[in-house]
C-alpha cells in the first residue's frame, strides 16, 4: 500500500480546500493539521469517498469519526452507511492502519442504531490515538500519543486594536452543550455598562430562538446567530476584552486557542483541562470559575482580565502551539504506525 518507501500517504477527513476570497474554511484545525506535516515525509490525500473506499493509501486519520454517518435526510443517512460499511470491510481487508485524534469526551453528533454500530465498529479499526491534553482516555495507552492543540496565529488576521471597555463576546456554532443561551441570561442580570456579541449559527432553529428569547429585550446584546467569515470574526473578537467559553461540557477548545492567538483572555468552567491550559498560560489568560456560571462570577471574571491587562500582559506564550513541532511529531506517529507489521499499534 505504500507509495514510496520514505513517504507515507495519509488520508485526511476534509475535502480539497477550495479558497473562496475570504480565506474562509470550514475547520482550520484540520487545513493547519495537513500543512504542518513536512511534505519529505507524509504524502497527504484529500477525503472522497471514492478515494476512501478504492484508493492508495497506508494511513487513514479521523477526528470525529461520528460525523461520516451523520446525515439529515434518510436517502442521504442510508447511503453514507452503505458507504461506511464498504470503508470498514476495505480496511479490515487491506489491513489500512487508522489513527484518531480523540477532540471530545461525546460526540457532537449523536448517532443510533445502525449508524452507531458502523461507528463503533470503524472506531474499533483503530491503531493508535492522538489526544490533545494528558487527561483525555483513551482504550490503551500505549498506542496513545500526545500532540496538543496548535495555535491560530498567522490564520486569524486583524489589525491591532485596544477591546471595548466591558466588551464580551462568545462565538463559535452555537450548540445544546455549550450554554449559549443560559449565558445570556446570566449576561442579562449582570448590572454596569457591559456589552456582549454572539457570533456563529445554529444548525437547530429551537436552540437559535431559545438564545434570541433569552436576549429578548436587552439591547446591550448583538446577535450574529449567523456564518462568520474568518476575517471577521477574527475583528470581532479584537474587539472584546473577554471572551466567554460558558460550556456546560468543557474537554478541548479550539475556541480558547483561537481567543489566546488574538490576544484576548478566556473565561470557562474549572475543569482538569481548564485548569491545565491556566497553568500554561496563566491565570491572567485562562480565568476557571466554578459552576455555574452567575452575574457575580462573570464581574469578578471581567475584572481579572482587565487587571491583566493593565499588568501588560500583550500576548501569551504560545511557542509550545506552534504548527511545525506538531506536525513533525504527527509525521512521527504516522511512520511508526506504518511501519508495524501487525493490525495494531
Amino acid at each position: 500500500m505504500r507509495r514510496s518507501s520514505s513517504t507515507v500517504s495519509v488520508l485526511h477527513p476534509v475535502r480539497k480546500r477550495l479558497v473562496p476570497t475570504d480565506g474562509t474554511v470550514a475547520n482550520p484545525y484540520l487545513e493547519l493539521t495537513i500543512q504542518s506535516l513536512p511534505s519529505d515525509r507524509v504524502s497527504n490525500l484529500y477525503w472522497s469517498w471514492s478515494r476512501a473506499i478504492f484508493g492508495r493509501y497506508d494511513l487513514l486519520h479521523l477526528h470525529w469519526p461520528d460525523e461520516l454517518a451523520h446525515a439529515s435526510g434518510r436517502l442521504q443517512r442510508w447511503s453514507k452507511r452503505f458507504c461506511l460499511a464498504l470503508l470498514i470491510f476495505r480496511i479490515r481487508a487491506t489491513r489500512v492502519r487508522v489513527v484518531r485524534t480523540v477532540h471530545n469526551l461525546e460526540p457532537h453528533e449523536s448517532t443510533s442504531g445502525v449508524s452507531a454500530a458502523l461507528v463503533g465498529m470503524l472506531g474499533a479499526e483503530t491503531s493508535h490515538w492522538v489526544v490533545l491534553n494528558e487527561v483525555t482516555p483513551t482504550p490503551d495507552r500505549t498506542r496513545t500519543t500526545l500532540i496538543p492543540h496548535g495555535h491560530y496565529r498567522g490564520w486569524y488576521r486583524a489589525d491591532p486594536r485596544s477591546p471595548q471597555s466591558g466588551r464580551l463576546i462568545v462565538f463559535g456554532l452555537i450548540r445544546e452543550y455549550k450554554g449559549i443561551d443560559d449565558f445570556v441570561r446570566v449576561f442579562g442580570s449582570m448590572p454596569g455598562k457591559f456589552s456582549l456579541c454572539v457570533a456563529g449559527r445554529a444548525d437547530d432553529p429551537q436552540l437559535a430562538e431559545s438564545v434570541r428569547e433569552a436576549a429578548r429585550g436587552d439591547n446591550r446584546v448583538d446577535l450574529q446567530t449567523r456564518f462568520v467569515p474568518d476575517a471577521e470574526l477574527a475583528g470581532m473578537i479584537m474587539d472584546a476584552e473577554l471572551v466567554v467559553l460558558p460550556y456546560r461540557q468543557l474537554h478541548n477548545s479550539g475556541a480558547a486557542l483561537l481567543a489566546l492567538s488574538l490576544g484576548r483572555p478566556v473565561v470557562c468552567p474549572s475543569s482538569p483541562t481548564t485548569e491545565r491550559l491556566a497553568s500554561e498560560f496563566g491565570n491572567q489568560w485562562i480565568i476557571t470559575y466554578e459552576s455555574p456560571l452567575d452575574p457575580s462570577k462573570l464581574a469578578d471574571a471581567v475584572r481579572r482580565a482587565q487587571d491583566g491587562s493593565l499588568a501588560g500582559n500583550s500576548e501569551p506564550d504560545l511557542s509550545a502551539r506552534d504548527w511545525p513541532k506538531l506536525g513533525e511529531a504527527l509525521a512521527a506517529v504516522y511512520e511508526r504506525v506504518a511501519r508495524c507489521d501487525s493490525s495494531h499499534v
